[in-house]
């Protein structure tokens, strides 16, 4: 698995400084739902601390057996809980134990907004986040942003902040935006 230079920065150190920047505290519970290979989980875990956790969702076993890859060449802190599922109701999560949700690049893929959102809702903690990433940049499933605003304030969310990073897209190093919501 050849990484360039930006993605083995990204790993070790500039990832967990965006989330640290979205307000990630250590010793926190996670949610990488879509985790794929991990470019999001990795850093997660690190600004979570050793104390912290992630449950790194993917339906594909491939992509979580990359991510487990990656957990093995780069520092992860954080106890990361890998989890192949395509649940969208987050059964096995109780609820009100979660403080972070993070759905990047993931939401084109998912086909009940509803159930999803409104499973998020219940898992989250009062005061949690759930950080979306819906890729704006060019992209062959583009997430329509109103209808997600619709949807959000539907399943009892609300925005807290809208900020831009340079982050992950694929291989690529993007400035994008990132939607932070908490529960009404």
């Amino acid at each position: 698995m050849q990484l360039s230079d930006h993605e083995r920065d990204w790993l070790t150190s500039k990832g967990a400084e965006m989330m640290i920047d979205l307000g990630v505290s250590p010793g926190h519970s996670a949610i990488d739902f879509g985790c794929g290979k991990g470019r999001y989980t990795i850093p997660l875990s690190q600004a979570l601390g050793k104390h912290g956790t992630v449950t790194a969702i993917e339906r594909n076993k491939d992509e979580l057996d990359q991510l487990l890859a990656h957990t093995a060449t780069f520092p992860a802190y954080a106890t990361i809980i890998p989890f192949e599922s395509t649940d969208l109701s987050l059964a096995s999560i109780l609820s009100d134990t979660i403080d972070t949700v993070l759905a990047f690049d993931v939401l084109q893929y998912v086909e009940d907004w509803p159930l999803f959102f409104n499973s998020i809702h219940r898992v989250l903690k009062r005061f949690g986040t759930l950080h979306i990433y819906p890729a704006a940049i060019p992209h062959p499933d583009a997430v329509d942003l109103r209808k997600l605003a619709k949807s959000l304030t539907t399943a009892n969310f609300r925005l807290k902040t809208q900020s831009n990073f340079i982050m992950m897209h694929n291989k690529d190093l993007v400035t994008d935006t990132v939607y932070t919501y908490q529960p009404s």
